[in-house]
């Protein structure tokens, strides 16, 4: 050892380096003080994951610096920040990605528990909170997943800020998971109505009715049941509506014009549900809640089941399925979906075949018997009778005072849209009752709301009621709340 190696080490024996403070500020906090880091903390609230770094944790935070967002927003994305607050930047990005690219970019930041450069470093590698992505940290360089922007550094001076939950690493340009100018330029559902040729009587229509506007929302996402031209043409056949003179971009017009505004919005609203699905999952899925307040849709293979029996159904078709955009899923079908009013139709009689069968009661008092096999029964505004037979069947409330017999097997009834008297004849077995938490708040208020009678088991909101024919007693595995 030499002699000024001795002397260190027993000078650091006599006068001991003072221990690091212990850390007050959690990580949103340092964030909201530094003015180095403004637009983080703007965007972090703009997506909502400013409450994540504020609680107790213990996270690593590759934080970029103001400048490293202006450089992203300018030279990147080609936005105009000339002027801008770091607030207002913030707004930019937000509108140029959409709220949830923009998150999973910060998401794209983080790492589970914190770790100094040096750690890092010998790491190599850092699985970010973004499920399935990663960066490596080559040096003081991190290597993100877009080959086209310059990788960020740590920024020396601004590493190892040390927080209440983890620590912070500044760096000098935004780390990228995907290449976010290709990002950009992905078209929305609307943007694919408008430029497609298949669907100029569909973007006529959403833009008459302002619906648009909702599905050129990156921030949302959808699957939407897309009519080509034919099948509004069809539809209008089915209507008796002389379209035969118009081109594509004017049925729409037509449409609107021959049943009102209202109920094309309606329609269009039934082609829509929450979500991006592809095509395999709604099969899977089977039956499909649509924007339309209250409206079902079934999948039956390629086909879709609406609530009207008189119109043939539509079927998806090939090689327009699968559509990707921005904000979700095109499936393009040949037949417009024909919602639960449109048009009233009087009772019927439906019978299901041997296999899976969906069926759905029109406007009137009908009869519904799916026979055998895993049947979906829907039942409509009037007072229906519906039966599943033999099978595990789902039966759904409609909208007036229903009754329902599952038949032999281990049946559902849905009374998540609950309303009217309704009387399910059968329950035993392992059936079950599938409620809503808007109706009922938990377990308890389900079971305190039901009064034994002569007949059975009656459970009562203050505006509908369901009868369980021959129960006496109920337990919490007999319903289900969603």
């Amino acid at each position: 050892m030499s002699f000024f190696s001795f002397l260190s080490d027993l000078l650091n024996k006599i006068f001991p380096p003072a221990p690091d403070p212990v850390p007050t500020l959690s990580i949103g906090e340092i964030a909201a003080a530094n003015e180095n880091f403004d637009i983080l903390e703007a965007a972090l609230g703009a997506t909502g994951l400013d409450a994540v770094f504020t609680a107790p944790g213990d996270f690593t935070v590759f934080a970029p610096t103001d400048a490293a967002f202006i450089e992203l927003a300018s030279n990147t994305l080609g936005l105009d920040v000339a002027g801008k607050s770091d607030a207002e930047i913030a707004g930019l990005l937000v509108g140029a990605l959409g709220t949830e690219t923009l998150s999973d970019v910060l998401k794209y930041h983080v790492r589970d528990g914190a770790a100094t450069v040096s750690q890092l470093q010998d790491q190599g590698t850092v699985a970010t909170l973004l499920p399935g992505a990663s960066f490596d940290v080559n040096g003081t360089t991190l290597v993100d997943a877009d080959p086209e922007v310059e990788n960020p550094d740590f920024i020396t001076g601004l590493t190892n800020i040390g927080a209440t939950n983890g620590v912070i690493q500044a760096i000098d340009r935004v780390l990228l998971p995907i290449d976010v100018q290709e990002a950009m330029l992905r078209p929305t559902i609307a943007d694919v109505a408008e430029s497609n040729d298949s669907f100029e009587v569909l973007d006529a229509a959403l833009k008459a009715t302002g619906l648009d506007a909702v599905v050129d929302d990156r921030d949302a996402s959808f699957t939407v049941f897309a009519p080509t031209d034919d099948a509004f043409r069809k539809l209008a056949d089915d209507l008796d509506l002389d379209v035969s003179h118009l081109a594509d971009a004017d049925i729409a017009g037509a449409l609107v014009g021959a049943l009102g505004a209202t109920l094309v919005t309606d329609v269009l609203l039934y082609h829509v549900k929450a979500g991006g699905a592809t095509l395999a999952e709604l099969q899977d899925t089977r039956l499909v809640d649509t924007a339309l307040e209250g409206a079902k849709l079934g999948i039956d293979g390629t086909e879709l089941v609406d609530a009207d029996p008189e119109i043939a159904n539509a079927s998806f078709i090939s090689g327009l399925t699968d559509i990707s955009t921005a904000n979700g899923e095109i499936q393009a079908i040949d037949r417009v979906l024909i919602p639960l009013d449109l048009p009233k139709v009087e009772s019927q009689h439906e019978f299901g075949t041997r296999k899976d069968d969906i069926l759905f009661g029109g406007g009137e008092n009908d009869f519904l018997f799916g026979r055998k096999g895993a049947d979906i029964i829907v039942g409509g505004a009037g007072d229906d009778y519906m039966i599943g037979g033999r099978g595990k069947d789902l039966l759904v409330d409609g909208a007036g005072d229903d009754r329902f017999v599952g038949g032999l097997g281990a049946d559902s009834f849905d009374f998540t849209d609950l309303s009217g008297k309704n009387v399910v004849r059968d329950f035993f077995f392992r059936d079950e009752l599938i409620l809503s938490k808007d109706d009922f708040a938990d377990a308890q208020a389900v079971l305190d709301s039901a009064v034994s009678t002569k007949r059975g088991l009656k459970i009562e909101t203050d505006d509908a009621s369901i009868m369980l024919r021959n129960v006496h007693s109920l337990d919490e595995n007999d319903f289900v709340l969603v």
